[in-house]
Order: C-alpha cells, then structure tokens, then sequence
C-alpha cells in the first residue's frame, strides 16, 4: 500500500480567495482615497456618490500636506501592489512539488545589489527629493511672487505685521488671549488662574500691558492675513488641530510653541485636541472665525466694551 503524501494540498483554497479580495478592496480604496474618490471606483461611498473626499483646504501652505499625503499613499499602495503580487506568484508556482532553493544572502551580487537599492533609495528620495525641497523651503523669500507657494517653514517677520494670538491649552477647554490696544501682551502669574473670577489664564494684575487683554473661547481672524500663534498648556500635553488648514501642533506644558498659518477662505471651522488628555477629552474643542477684516474690527470693538455695555 502507499502512504497517503503528507503536507498541505495544492491550491489557493478559501484563505487565499480571501486574502485576494481583501488586497484587491484595499488597493481600490487607497487608489480611490488618492484620486479623490471619482464615482468611477467601486467603494462604498462612491457607489452612494459621496465619495471619501478630504476636507477643503483653506490655508496657503495646505497644499503642501496634500501633496505629501498623495506621494506617500501612492508610494506605499504601489508597494503593496507589488509585494502582493510577488506573493501571488511565489503561492502559485512554488507549490508542494516545486524544491525549495535556499540562500545565505552573502554572495557578491547579493552585496551589490543592495548596495545599488540603498543608494538609490537614499540619494534618490531623501537627497534628491527630500533634502532638496527643504532647503528651498528653508531658503524661499515670501515677499516674493514666484516663491508664494514655498516658504512653508518661514515665520512671519514684524514687516508683514503679523496678527499673534496666544492659546492656552487645559483640561478641557481653549482660551485665546489678543494684545489689546497697547499691542502687548501682559505676564502670566500662575498663581493668579482663577476661571471663576474671569481670570482663566492668571494674568498679572500688577502688570498694565494686562489691562486690556482680550480673552475668548473661540479664535476670531481675519482672512488673507498672517497669524502667529503661540502655544501654551496650563497642565498636560494637549494638541491643537484644524483640518481645513492641515495644522497640527502639540501644546506642552512649559514651552511657548509658534505656530503661523494665513486663512484664504471666510468660514466657521473646529479646534479639536487630538492627544489623549484625560476623561475630558472628547469635548475639548473651540472653533476658529475667519473673517473680513471689517468683521474682524467689529470683533475687537466688541470685546473691548466694557461688559453690559
């Protein structure tokens, strides 16, 4: 009698029908998160015209992050395209009968080659690409017309009189503190924090740069114009988020952090906190106005009244 061959049986069987569909589902997403989902691929919300698109872009520099986002889905889905399919093949044609053919990887051409790939990556990507369009970045002139669409690490100087604006991180709300007047800023004494008197960010009342500090919930901006954030926390790490301007900086207690952006698109827009904060976390947000500049004057006038006026 002869004995029954043991090992596993030839073909794809039902895992490898699976793990063929799942790829092929995954691919299609992200090649149709990255086109802008068309009603042309065959997703979920395509099929009921309401492609996964991403949120409108309303700051100078969001076309950057954009970029960045598209080169790396298509960078990695083209990856996983091709792993797939090595695997595939390597399934369909290495089978029970095919003799297994091991290498150390140790031989010359293994050096080589390599050598040649970790080259490629590393001059070709992170130099030629990387490198090059930071340094452009790092040195582009904003008042320039032909270098508008640069300058993405260049913080506005006192020429372009920019609008700063502090914002102060706690569990779990967000205040925003504009120079009155005098266009300073008094001192903070956290000795001095006391929301229920009016006082949520402990300005110094010995301090008369304070006086007419002005402290609300809620970001107010006016459109085309630059802004300076600078970024506080009262107690833990927090993270101050608005998609529509692809803007994310954590707020670390201590530390000052500068954050600018221009917002070219009148709007209502949330401020979320996306680092894990406490059991407060999921309502910490606020809500940033951009605005005319007209409107923006009226905010001021409006908040330098004296209250019940």
């Amino acid at each position: 009698m002869s004995k029954k061959k043991s090992g596993p049986e030839g073909g794809v069987g039902l895992p490898g029908i699976v793990a063929g569909i799942v790829t092929i589902a995954v691919a299609v997403m992200a090649i149709a998160l990255v086109s802008g989902a068309h009603s042309t691929f065959p997703t979920w919300r395509a099929l009921t015209e309401a492609g996964p698109g991403r949120p409108i872009d309303v700051s100078t520099n969001g076309k950057l992050s954009d970029w960045l986002f598209d080169a790396t889905t298509w960078g990695v889905t083209s990856l996983f395209v091709i792993m797939v399919g090595i695997l595939v093949w390597a399934s369909l044609n290495h089978r029970e009968d095919h003799k297994a053919h091991y290498e150390t990887g140790e031989g010359r051409g293994h050096l080589i080659l390599t050598a040649v790939i970790s080259s490629a990556i590393f001059f070709g990507i992170d130099v030629a690409l990387l490198l090059y369009h930071s340094f452009l970045d790092l040195h582009s002139d904003q008042n320039q017309a032909a270098d508008t669409e640069r300058g993405f690490w260049n913080f506005p100087t006192a020429d372009d009189h920019p609008l700063t604006v502090e914002v102060m991180a706690q569990q779990w709300a967000w205040n925003f503190r504009y120079p009155g007047p005098d266009g300073k800023f008094g001192k903070l004494d956290p000795k001095q924090i006391s929301a229920s008197t009016g006082n949520p960010l402990g300005i110094d009342a010995s301090d008369p740069a304070g006086k007419d500090d002005i402290v609300v919930p809620t970001l107010t901006v006016p459109v085309n114009r630059e802004i300076d954030l600078l970024i506080r926390s009262q107690d833990v790490i927090h993270n101050f988020f608005v998609r529509e301007l692809r803007l994310q900086q954590d707020a670390v207690p201590g530390l000052v952090v500068p954050l600018h952006f221009t917002a070219t698109k009148t709007g209502h827009y949330e401020i979320v906190c996306t680092q894990l904060c406490g059991l407060g976390h999921y309502r910490m947000r606020s809500f940033m106005d951009v605005v005319t500049d007209s409107e923006y004057q009226n905010f001021l006038k409006q908040q330098e009244q004296p209250a019940g006026q």
